[in-house]
């Protein structure tokens, strides 16, 4: 079997970024990728390779794209949940939708934590999520909300457990 991204390596945070920065129609690619790894602190490498990428490297990546790639002025960001992480399931879907609930919000990264740690672009779809990944054999595709939970532990053995902190926001301002 061939491998993907993501099979042997940690950087699903900066092809997360690509892929957001891609529904944003955003335009050099390639420069947003070489610009997010560079962003991420020399002492994490290489381990940020085996190890991935933390919601502080997002921050710090996205941060470095927005600063230093021309034409992102129509970019907004925003980390509802850096300083404190939502307390329930419930608080985590409530901004979830209302940050949705702004026609400018495009899409978000999230984070996931089982049944692997991730980073994956997603948007509300109805009462469903759907998500862009990097993954070319299934680089987009849908799953109901309650096979997810902002939590610790599995309600339902099938579950997905999302990082109750990782939620970035990302929107157009013009």
């Amino acid at each position: 079997m061939t491998q993907h991204q993501g099979a042997l390596d940690g950087l699903c945070g900066p092809y997360a970024i690509v892929n957001a920065f891609e529904l944003l129609d955003y335009r050099r690619l390639d420069r947003v990728f070489r610009t997010a790894c560079s962003a991420i602190a020399r002492s994490r490498w290489p381990e940020v390779l085996w190890k991935g990428t933390t919601l502080r490297d997002l921050k710090q990546m996205i941060t470095a794209c927005r600063k230093e790639l021309s034409n992102t002025n129509y970019i907004d960001v925003q980390y509802p949940f850096y300083q404190s992480p939502a307390a329930t399931n419930n608080v985590y879907w409530g901004e979830f939708d209302e940050q949705f609930s702004h026609d400018r919000t495009v899409c978000c990264i999230i984070g996931i934590k089982k049944p692997f740690d991730h980073w994956i672009v997603a948007g509300r779809d109805g009462g469903r999520v759907q998500f862009w990944d990097a993954d070319p054999h299934q680089p987009e595709f849908r799953k109901n909300r309650k096979s997810l939970f902002a939590g610790e532990r599995h309600r339902w053995p099938n579950q997905w457990l999302l990082d109750r902190d990782g939620l970035i926001v990302f929107r157009k301002l013009n």
